[in-house]
Order: structure tokens, then sequence, then C-alpha cells
């Protein structure tokens, strides 16, 4: 009698935590982005003008849906890369990142208050930042070792 043993390797596991991950990261992006149009339409249906003029210049420059959707996937993939990097290189991945964004966020509020605009533009413009910040929280849910919430706890 022979007994034959078959030895087989798992790789099913970290190339579905890994795409897991990357849909997570790319999903919350598409989030943002669907968010961010949404809002800006709902604002302008609401009668918001959204024009904005920089303190020393005369000129007045309304954002568009293009600009507004533009502007959130160039944050969102801008965010990814940062994530990707530090876990690259740091253990402490998702604590850095959720930082990082924390910090991004709010500088990117001031120049809301540095520019004319309508009391409209600026609340609705703030309600966009804030909506996109959350929207890509998402994005650190998996970290690198690709266990859910390693850093948190939870």
């Amino acid at each position: 009698m022979t007994i034959t043993m078959r030895t087989t390797t798992r790789t099913a596991q970290p190339t579905s935590t890994a795409s897991r991950r990357r849909g997570t990261r790319a999903a919350a992006i598409g989030g943002a982005v669907v968010a961010a149009s949404a809002l800006f339409l709902a604002g302008r249906a609401a009668g918001t003008d959204f024009t904005v003029s920089g303190s020393g210049s005369g000129e007045s420059d309304p954002f568009t849906l293009a600009q507004i959707s533009g502007f959130t996937l160039q944050c969102g993939l801008l965010g990814w890369g940062a994530l990707a990097v530090l876990e690259r290189f740091t253990r402490r991945a998702r604590a850095i990142w959720n930082t990082m964004a924390a910090v991004v966020l709010a500088l990117s509020l001031v120049p809301i208050w540095l520019v004319q605009a309508t009391t409209g533009t600026r609340v609705m413009l703030v309600v966009i930042h804030v909506t996109v910040a959350v929207a890509l929280l998402p994005m650190s849910r998996f970290s690198a070792s690709g266990r859910h919430g390693a850093e948190s706890g939870t």
C-alpha cells in the first residue's frame, strides 16, 4: 500500500486580502468622488454659485463639477499613494496616515476663509471637504499585513 501526500501552498489568502484592500481603497475614492459631485450638484440646485475670488484680484472663478470631481479624485489617489508608501516603510502606517489625513483636512479648510465668497459657497465647500475626508477614511481599514484593524484594535 502506497500513501501519497499532497502539499499545497496557500497563496489565495494574501491575494484575497490584497485584493480586498485594493477594492476597499478604490471604493473609498469612488465614493468620495460621487459624494463630492452629488454635494456640488445639490448645492447648485439650492442656489449656491460656488464662485470664489482671491483677496487681491478682482477676478471671480466659479468652480465646476469637473474641477470638484477631478480634484477629489486626485486627492484620493495621492492619499492612497501616501498610505502605500507608509505601509512599505513603517509598522504604524494606519495611525500616521489618519493623522496626516486630519492635518490635510484642517489645512484644506484655511483657503475657504481667505477668499471672497458667499456664505453659501463657503458652507458647501466646508461640507464637501469634510465629506471627502470621511469618505476616504476606509482606505486605512486594512493594514499592509492584511489584518483588519491591526493598529487600532478594531
